[in-house]
């Protein structure tokens, strides 16, 4: 009798010693794949720039033709054509839209046309393609935006050629198209930080309502 309930305790222990192993393991199973999911997807998610907070903004811009408002600080601003221009002595911000139903686009071929007509009488030298390095998503209210980084090659008026950095924004709203790129106006690096803080600081404000 003894002997009988001495294995059946046995059995119990390792009954009860197999669940908590089951446990163990199924939450570290789950905790791998937590973290595993989170750094992939950060690696593809845009970041603001801590410097953007220091932007003090001044004005509001509507867009005429779709609900797109965004603010702005003390710039001059240029109506060209589909394109408004933000600029400064330093750097230049091109704001564009077009009507555009097409899913699958190239990023570079949709943005070139609009940012060279936009920037053309504002940069030093004419913008004759765009080199994206970076794409990453991130949502800015309701709106679905691609950041993007990478330069602009630039050719001069002796015919020498530079590249730029730029920096902006693409999303799709309302069957159309829209971009907000910042570049140095001069080309320089300068005064890159305060350029990308800029964009940054008037992205965070997109909205459909005043």
């Amino acid at each position: 009798m003894t002997k009988r309930i001495f294995i059946i305790l046995m059995v119990g222990i390792m009954a009860l010693s197999c669940a908590a192993c089951g446990k163990e393991n199924k939450k570290e199973k789950s905790k791998n794949i937590s973290t595993q999911e989170s750094s992939l997807d950060s690696a593809d998610i845009g970041t603001i720039s801590p410097k953007s907070d220091n932007v003090v903004m001044e004005y509001t811009f509507e867009d005429s033709w779709k609900d797109v408002f965004f603010d702005y600080p003390q710039l001059q601003v240029i109506e060209e054509n589909m394109s408004t221009v933000f600029r400064n002595s330093k750097y230049v911000v091109a704001y564009s839209t077009k009507e555009s139903s097409v899913e699958d686009i190239v990023i570079t071929d949709e943005l070139l046309p609009d940012f060279q007509y936009a920037t053309k009488t504002h940069i030093l030298g004419k913008v004759e393609s765009l080199k994206i390095s970076s794409e990453k998503e991130i949502k800015i209210g309701d709106y679905e935006l691609l950041q993007i980084d990478g330069s602009a090659v630039i050719v001069h008026s002796d015919e020498s050629v530079s590249e730029s950095v730029i920096h902006g924004y693409t999303f799709r709203y309302d069957n159309a198209i829209f971009e907000l790129i910042g570049i140095s106006r001069d080309g320089s690096d300068e005064h890159n930080d305060e350029m990308i803080a800029t964009v940054d600081a008037m992205i965070t404000t997109l909205r459909h309502k005043r």
